[in-house]
């Protein structure tokens, strides 16, 4: 290995430990509550090295949303030449686990609580959050409206928003509230969400 090779999986290491360890700050302690003093102390890297690789707090947080998405978007790549109906069963699935991950849930409630006073917050999660979700969930819908299986235009608009309000409710909302696990697997609201969307939509051509 080459003295580059390793200074850059150093500095890889030390990024993802800053990440896990503000995720979790965040989390607990909301944007304004975090200390970036305590990050780094926890992420076992001196302060000057965090800054090194995040310019300010807010850079950090854009991480930790982007680093939160990480699986969701494989999810995303991956099933990207699936049949529709399959690839919108995958998205269902990967957007199920992520609201239904604890962190995730923290990380949401530090953007509902700083987006009152920092708008920049409030356009950061929508734009890097909220429009990739969207886009992940319009796509699979287009390509079922593209093969007859539900209806075209507003319809698989309306569809998909449908969808992704469902999976929101039984999951993020209560992590919101409580943060307790619920009794159903985020598999398994998917997959009832799922059963009433294709109930819904199933057969509604144009």
């Amino acid at each position: 290995m080459s003295r580059r090779e390793f200074l850059d999986r150093r500095s890889a290491a030390k990024r993802s430990s800053v990440l896990g360890a503000a995720r979790q700050r965040f989390a607990a302690d909301g944007l304004d509550g975090a200390s970036v003093e305590r990050i780094a102390h926890d992420a076992h890297v001196s302060t000057a090295t965090l800054y090194r690789q995040f310019p300010s707090k807010l850079a950090l947080f854009e991480a930790v949303l982007s680093d939160g998405l990480t699986a969701f978007e494989e999810t995303l790549s991956a099933s990207a030449t699936l049949p529709a109906r399959e690839r919108l069963a995958r998205l269902a699935a990967a957007y199920a686990a992520m609201l239904d991950n604890p962190l995730n849930a923290g990380i949401i409630r530090a953007v509902f609580a700083a987006a009152p006073s920092s708008p920049e917050v409030a356009r950061m999660f929508y734009e890097r959050v909220k429009l990739t979700v969207l886009g992940a969930f319009d796509g699979a819908t287009a390509a079922l409206a593209a093969d007859g299986a539900i209806g075209a235009g507003k319809d698989q608009t309306k569809a998909g928003r449908h969808l992704m309000g469902m999976i929101e409710h039984a999951t993020l909302w209560r992590r919101l509230i409580s943060n307790e696990p619920g009794e159903e697997t985020p598999e398994a609201i998917a997959e009832e969400a799922l059963g009433v969307f294709w109930s819904a939509y199933k057969g509604k051509k144009k």
